[in-house]
């Protein structure tokens, strides 16, 4: 079964170079071997962060995945620990992601978590991903005061066959210049 899980950063300018990305993966799986997670940029750029790995069952994936982070980390325990470790392809630590510097950061970005076999189960508790990007500072005149961001979650699909969670921001209190909601699938 393959999950798909979107991220929108299409707040950004368009053009906002991406300086660095980093993807958190925090997940229990009966067979670590059966999983390929990726990254497809907006622009529609595949890139890997864990595929033809495996030999950890039954354990899971517990990492900031980052091509800055530990580069031969003993795999059945650092991959545990929540550091910032390489993606690993074919149980080689690559630097997979510096293949989006530089590219356009605004729009929808996906991290695909696809079980190759079927007999498999597991559990997917955080997912997410962290893009750095240099923007211009905000004008202390632009500035809104305090906001609190609340969200509720919706799921269509079947989990078994792909699950959609769709999140809904909302900025409370609303004032002129919150006047906004976000939707985030």
């Amino acid at each position: 079964s393959t999950t798909e899980y979107f991220f929108d950063f299409s707040y950004l300018p368009l053009g906002t170079p991406v300086l660095d990305l980093d993807a958190r993966i925090n997940l229990a799986h009966t067979f670590l071997g059966d999983l390929n997670i990726f990254v497809t940029s907006p622009a529609g750029e595949v890139h890997p962060l864990w595929s033809g790995t495996g030999g950890c069952a039954p354990l899971g994936i517990d990492v900031f995945f980052d091509d800055a982070g530990l580069g031969a980390p003993a795999l059945c325990v650092n991959y545990q620990t929540g550091v910032h470790a390489q993606p690993l392809i074919a149980a080689v630590p690559t630097q997979t992601l510096t293949g989006y510097n530089g590219d356009n950061a605004s729009g929808i970005w996906k991290i695909t978590v696809a079980d190759e076999a079927g007999l498999d189960v597991g559990t997917l508790f955080d997912i997410g991903l962290l893009i750095n990007v240099n923007l211009p500072a905000v004008e202390p005149d632009d500035n809104c005061g305090e906001v609190d961001l609340s969200y509720t979650d919706t799921e269509s699909g079947d989990p078994c066959e792909g699950l959609t969670i769709t999140r809904h921001w909302r900025p409370t209190p609303i004032r002129a210049c919150t006047l906004w909601t976000a939707c985030q699938t």
